[in-house]
């Protein structure tokens, strides 16, 4: 803005201030405020529009007082502004043009957090991906000022895509979080009467906010408006009143538009699942497939959130509207069959899951890198992949072993073949088959006792695997009874690697001498060296000075306090320092699913079972289909269970 404007500026920001303020303190105290009265109200947009006109005068000074008051109202005239964009009269669209887009708004407000005001002290001055990043960082923090920015932001922004970014990202945000009891009425307090999509979006939420069911009609009226406001971009054979949205060519619609529309359609379809809606859900949502992308990478993000989603239905729909993905990838093929098993088609998800197993072969062909390489070593190498991060991840561990086995026994080289040995061993470690894991590791032990000279690095992690190998075998002794034996094993296992889950096996077995002072032993030696790790890596991060050390000794500090922690949980001692432990490696990894299981650990040995539960359940989440932390929350439920059986019965 050019000099000789600066006081109008500062006097229409003072006044946006006020206005946003008042919208703010209604926000905060809607119970105790209600909203212009419809006459105040309609006056008001009686003299807003008379201005409008105004600004196509035939008299300057006509023009130039309408635009100045204009100005002066500020964001109570955007509404009707932003409609006289597409006025007939071309002065007052262009002016009406210019006073939208020139929007100089103070967003945040002296009420507003220290966060919320600094993300959003200059966000006038930030564009594109560092708007919509700003808008991602309110919803994450969650709280009810920076719902309410987004709400003013959803309202006034004068780009329509930021418009329903900040609308979707609140959205978004109440997924996680639960609405507080003001919510509904303050969203509806700060749109007011705007009429633009993402306000339309969020007094339909507003509205879901306060009755028991979720207005499925308007979600599905709101979805397919969307879908047409996108496909706008692209010529279509149908006018928009007979629409077929097949006939879209999707190459000429802008990506971003279109990953906003779809995003829309799957908070949809999460929204009325947790509304208890799930058949809704599927039926909406379905009405987007059309738009996802014929690319491989459009339908494996889709299908990924489909069966996140619990919506398997989804997937057999796009499979069906885009085979030949489903066909020629293996993921997209076991992602199908993995939707008819959750859909109790049994017969024909084995026969599909064959089909993708079949498919990797000629994938990892198609994809090899290195043309002289191994074709076996590049399909098992896909096989390992697809068997950890596709299929045991996601609870499908038959389909998951197959694959892993197929890998040893396609594997040529020594590295591939190590790897897939030890990624096989370790699956059936956590399923409790221990003495599996021994036998898948034992060829590695026997046959390759020494590290061939042209594996460079192959040496270093020989003693490992040797190491996890007696570490299995012991596990597998101990189920036996046979004691002695198991803790031989685990002797060995040992003196080639400290690891703290074969002193806590040990443990186990320790009910009598020699065991018990073996035990004794070696876990005072651990405690020992781990203590002295913590202490030495506390020192060194209070001692640095520079950032990036700081993060490398801060990720280092909270392993080896998870290491310990779960030592002293797992053998119920230091019951407060585990605990102390356990949350200083969650100050650096927040939300770490496996810190967080140890941490149930150290509640659960403390006593504290309802914390042990609660924690527990946050490391499940996040890791659905880890079937030891699965295990260890049902282990704590049923003590917290107990526990209140007991405490019932207490006089």
């Amino acid at each position: 803005m050019t000099q000789r404007f600066q006081p109008l500026s500062i006097a229409l920001c003072m006044f946006l201030m006020l206005l946003l303020a008042t919208n703010a303190f209604q926000a905060v105290a809607a119970d105790n405020l209600e909203p212009p009265s419809p006459s105040a109200q309609a006056s008001m947009e009686a003299r807003i529009s008379q201005l409008i006109l105004q600004l196509g005068d035939e008299n300057f000074r006509a023009r130039e007082s309408a635009r100045w008051e204009l100005e002066r109202i500020g964001l109570t005239a955007f509404g009707q502004l932003r409609d006289a964009v597409n006025h007939p009269n071309i002065q007052i669209a262009s002016v009406a043009r210019y006073l939208v887009q020139s929007q100089n708004v103070t967003w945040w407000l002296d009420t507003d957090s220290v966060d919320v005001r600094r993300l959003l002290k200059d966000y006038n001055m930030v564009e594109g991906i560092e708007r919509d990043t700003r808008l991602q960082e309110l919803s994450v923090l969650g709280t009810d000022d920076a719902m309410i920015a987004l709400c003013r932001l959803a309202r006034f922004e004068s780009n329509e895509a930021q418009s329903k970014s900040a609308a979707l990202y609140l959205m978004e945000s109440l997924l996680e979080n639960d609405a507080t009891a003001t919510l509904p009425r303050s969203i509806l307090v700060t749109i007011g009467t705007a009429n633009r999509p993402a306000t339309h979006w969020l007094s339909t939420l507003a509205s879901d906010l306060t009755n028991a069911e979720a207005n499925i009609d308007l979600w599905r009226e709101l979805t397919k408006q969307e879908t047409l406001d996108v496909i706008k971009q692209s010529s279509i054979k149908n006018p928009a009143s007979e629409l077929n949205i097949n006939q879209v060519d999707l190459s000429g619609i802008d990506p971003a538009e279109l990953s906003r529309a779809l995003r829309f359609y799957k908070w949809a379809g999460d929204w009325l699942r947790m509304r208890d809606q799930p058949q809704a859900a599927v039926d909406i949502v379905k009405e987007s497939i059309a738009l996802v992308e014929d690319k491989e990478h459009a339908c494996l993000e889709f299908s990924h959130w489909a069966i996140a989603a619990s919506m398997p239905d989804l997937i057999i729909a796009l499979a069906a509207d885009k085979p030949k993905h489903f066909e020629k990838q293996p993921s997209l093929g076991y992602l199908l069959a993995e939707s008819h098993l959750r859909l109790g088609n049994t017969e024909l998800a084995e026969e599909l899951a064959g089909k993708a197993s079949a498919e990797i072969a000629r994938e990892a062909e198609k994809v090899r890198r290195i043309p002289t390489a191994n074709v076996n070593d590049s399909i098992a190498s896909r096989r390992l992949n697809i068997a950890l991060v596709e299929l045991s991840s996601r609870g499908l561990y038959k389909w998951a072993e197959t694959e892993l086995l197929l890998a040893i026994e396609l594997a040529t080289s020594p590295n591939i073949d190590s790897d897939a040995r030890e990624m096989t061993a370790e699956f059936y470690w956590a399923g409790g088959q221990y003495q599996r894991a021994a036998e898948v590791l034992e060829p590695l032990v026997v046959e390759r006792a020494h590290p061939e000279p042209e594996l460079p690095g192959r040496g270093s992690r020989l003693e490992e695997v040797h190491s996890f190998y007696h570490f299995y075998s012991g596990l597998a002794l101990a189920e036996q009874g046979k004691k002695d034996q198991a803790n031989a094993q685990y002797m060995k296992s040992l003196e080639m690697f400290p690891n703290p889950d074969v002193v806590i096996a040990m443990q186990s077995i320790a009910d009598e001498e020699p065991m018990r002072s073996y035990f004794d032993t070696q876990f005072e030696e651990m405690v020992s060296r781990f203590r002295v790790q913590v202490a030495n890596k506390e020192h060194m991060l209070a001692e640095s000075p520079d950032r990036m050390t700081r993060n490398t000794i801060g990720y280092t500090l909270s392993r080896d306090c998870n290491q310990l922690a779960w030592l002293l949980s797992k053998c119920r001692r230091s019951p407060e320092e585990a605990i102390n432990l356990s949350l200083r490696s969650l100050e650096f990894n927040p939300g770490e699913p496996a810190y967080l299981d140890t941490l149930g650990r150290c509640y659960y040995s403390a006593g504290q079972y309802e914390e042990a539960v609660q924690t527990q359940q946050r490391a499940v989440d996040a890791m659905p289909y880890d079937r030891m932390m699965r295990q260890q929350l049902a282990e704590f439920q049923s003590a917290l269970e107990q526990q209140r059986i007991n405490a019932g019965k207490s006089p």
